[in-house]
């Protein structure tokens, strides 16, 4: 699967810019750097996003440490999944997939007797998207305002 996006500018009746979205995206882009750069919960959610995407085999263990960090910055997952606006039954059917035993690339693989599987595209998908809400409304200011959890 590729994913691209559509640039488009809008003009006024005067030929002035109101809006362009690749400037948009730009502005979007640093104000995501400033912030993590800033807040460690933040930067550690997007490292743990970059490693599963420079993973080749898409192990979805890192998708599952962001639902987790998540949950600890917030306290408990019903709080994260309400204030981060994520419902909590997705955010707990994309952690119940990375914890499948029989999902290879999963939390757990190999420790289940007989065939294991990839996950299917719909799962994928499920965990991409809470993980990206996480990432998107946390950075929004939708956070707990730490920005570092507290020692273990």
């Amino acid at each position: 699967m590729s994913v691209g996006h559509a640039e488009f500018r809008l003009l006024g009746s005067n030929g002035e810019v109101l809006i362009d979205s690749r400037e948009q995206r730009l502005q979007d882009a640093l104000q995501l750097a400033q912030t993590a750069g800033s807040n460690d919960i933040l930067r550690r959610m997007i490292d743990f996003r970059l490693s599963y995407y420079v993973d080749a085999d898409r192990k979805l263990a890192p998708l599952l440490d962001i639902i987790e960090l998540a949950e600890t910055a917030f306290g408990h997952e019903h709080e994260a999944a309400k204030q981060l606006g994520i419902d909590l039954k997705e955010m707990q059917a994309a952690r119940k997939i990375t914890h499948d035993k029989h999902i290879l690339t999963g939390r757990h693989p190999g420790r289940t007797v007989g065939v294991q599987r990839g996950p299917t595209p719909e799962e994928l998908n499920l965990c991409e998207r809470i993980v990206d809400t996480i990432i998107a409304n946390y950075a929004h200011g939708r956070g707990p305002r730490q920005t570092r959890l507290p020692p273990k």
